[in-house]
């Protein structure tokens, strides 16, 4: 995948990367490596490499597709023993339900997509309601709890918080579809 990194003096690297923190660490190279008058830039571009915002194209589904495979790579031992435990003795809902008991898929989600917008500039709002949008039109993950928001006062803290749980849901739904496959066929 290709992406665009905007830093801090303007300079936009295009970079091949398999995910957003390759490509990061890829285009802070590019800019120390372009800077070349010998005064140190770097701390200034690490400051100023602001990839969430300029990411091109945005792909949301991509995204949380990506978080959620890492996230059942990480259970991968605790699925092949579970399904180890109870082979025979349960179906593979009944094996699910206890992996998600144990392990807590959509905490494990939530503490995945939090963080991915907590800053209040313009472009990551409209980064946030892109997520948003384009997770909302996949499927049923927009997050509709307004609790969750309930006492902010600021719009940005509010459609941040609902981009948040909105690619957590997104993450936490496409996580259960890989582990409910990943056990089937460790049951066959």
């Amino acid at each position: 995948m290709e992406y665009k990194i905007k830093v801090s003096f303007e300079r936009v690297f295009k970079v091949e990367a398999d995910k957003q923190s390759e490509a990061e660490e890829k285009a802070l190279n590019k800019a120390v490596e372009y800077l070349t008058d010998g005064t140190d830039y770097k701390e200034a571009v690490k400051c100023g490499l602001r990839s969430e915002e300029y990411k091109e194209p945005a792909n949301w589904r991509q995204r949380a597709e990506e978080d959620a495979r890492d996230l059942v790579e990480n259970l991968s031992d605790t699925i092949t023993e579970a399904v180890k435990d109870k082979k025979n003795k349960e179906d593979a809902d009944l094996i699910f339900d206890a992996i998600d008991n144990e392990e807590d898929i959509s905490g494990r989600a939530l503490e995945t997509a939090d963080g991915c917008f907590i800053y209040r500039s313009t472009d990551a709002v409209i980064e946030a309601l892109n997520c948003i949008n384009r997770l909302s039109d996949y499927s049923d993950f927009k997050e509709t709890d307004s609790g969750l928001w309930e006492g902010k006062e600021e719009a940005e803290d509010i459609i941040n918080i609902k981009a948040t749980f909105t690619l957590a849901n997104a993450i936490g739904a496409k996580a259960e579809e890989i582990i409910r496959e990943k056990i089937k066929n460790l049951l066959l």
